[in-house]
């Protein structure tokens, strides 16, 4: 008989939504840590705008060419930007945190279910 014949297919659905979940969550994680970066590179910029530029102007890349722009609506877009990427950042947090807990409780799950296999094909 082989292994896999072996395994009820309990295990085999829960071993399938742990690997799903581990997905999600490190998909996530990626997710997270690149709203964190732009999110950083944001401020830097929020800052600069505000404390070192006192042109009223300034020049933004948009798509290889150069334009000149107000810095005022700069600036409005940037701390726009900002807001909606800090409200993402909190609803990843928040993904991240009830996937994680689903993630570990799965597989709390599979190892217990893993054991009860393990025993009953020793016996």
């Amino acid at each position: 008989m082989q292994m896999a014949e072996q395994v009820p297919p309990e295990v085999q659905s829960l071993a399938v939504r742990y690997n799903q979940l581990r997905d999600f969550v490190s998909t996530l994680l990626q997710q997270k840590m690149a709203t964190e970066a732009e999110i950083e590179e944001l401020k830097r910029l929020i800052d600069v705008l505000e404390n070192k530029v006192e042109d009223d102007y300034v020049y933004e890349a948009i798509g290889g060419v150069l334009a000149k722009r107000k810095k005022d609506d700069v600036l409005s877009e940037a701390k726009e930007k900002l807001e909606i990427l800090e409200a993402r950042l909190e609803k990843f947090k928040k993904q991240e945190e009830k996937y994680t807990a689903e993630l570990k409780e799965t597989e709390e799950k599979l190892k217990a279910l893993l054991a009860k296999q393990y025993q009953t094909l020793a016996k």
